[in-house]
């Protein structure tokens, strides 16, 4: 019997970053191990959506510098920004109140070395 993932992902910031020849989307995730193990490392995927799900963007996360049991661990991730691609100007123009994210886990590896997919 698979044990249950004990990890909850959310999206619970984004904007929009100018630099001097980039632009960027930004993101702040937290990742919460609700588990009784350390997570070493965890890769998956957050697909964005609006709220009649409708797929907006996909971003596929690898966080490795661990989540220890019992905590919540708060990450900033970027992706390019592409103003001829409707994803990103879709996301852009969005509040946060007015998209959903959907967390889906590829794999993790815990403290142990044991590993869930």
């Amino acid at each position: 019997m698979q044990q249950p993932i004990k990890l909850t992902v959310a999206l619970y910031d984004k904007g929009y970053y100018k630099a001097d020849w980039e632009d960027y989307l930004t993101y702040e995730v937290a990742y919460e191990n609700k588990g009784d193990k350390d997570i070493r490392a965890v890769k998956g995927s957050l697909l964005i959506t609006d709220l009649f799900d409708q797929k907006i963007k996909a971003i596929n996360l690898v966080e490795d510098e661990g989540i220890p049991a019992g905590k919540i661990v708060k990450k900033s991730y970027t992706t390019d920004y592409n103003q001829f691609m409707d994803e990103d100007t879709r996301l852009r123009s969005k509040s946060i109140k007015d998209i959903k994210v959907v967390w889906t886990p590829e794999k993790i590896i815990f403290g142990d070395g044991t590993t869930l997919e």
